[in-house]
């Protein structure tokens, strides 16, 4: 008996130390969870594109609407900030926007919220500086389990 006992703590405590982490690292993805230590390559986009009332109604060429572009690139601190300065020097009135935003995990792509993530959509440009520190905050979060 006391053989089977002992046998069984120097399994346990060879499965212990053999273990490269006690626990995985698990981020929450559309309901369910992604094993970020099986991920061999992680990366983000994101595109960010507003129009004035003016830009939709009275410069529509029949193909393209004059827009402004404040991010089209990876997420970074930089570039997140260099669109929330474009938003602040804004001199318009945006009236509508375009938002997208993924972080890729090898082939899946997990959608970042975009503008319908804001409470009662959003209706000036702190919403749209709102949005893009959520950005911001989600790669963050995916950044520190590595």
């Amino acid at each position: 008996m006391k053989k089977i006992i002992y046998l069984s703590l120097m399994i346990g405590l060879l499965a212990l130390t053999g273990c490269k982490k006690s626990t995985a690292c698990w981020y929450p993805i559309n309901g369910g969870y992604i094993n970020i230590d099986n991920v061999s390559h992680i990366t983000t986009n994101a595109e960010l594109l507003v129009w004035t009332e003016e830009d939709v109604s009275s410069k529509w060429d029949g193909v393209h609407i004059n827009k402004d572009t404040l991010i089209s690139d990876v997420i970074t601190e930089a570039t997140i900030e260099a669109a929330i300065q474009k938003l602040k020097k804004a001199t318009k009135t945006y009236t509508k926007a375009n938002a997208n935003a993924s972080i890729f995990f090898d082939n899946f792509n997990l959608t970042l919220p975009n503008t319908d993530g804001i409470p009662n959509g959003w209706q000036n440009n702190e919403s749209l500086i709102k949005l893009l520190k959520m950005w911001l905050d989600a790669k963050k979060d995916v950044d520190s389990m590595l």
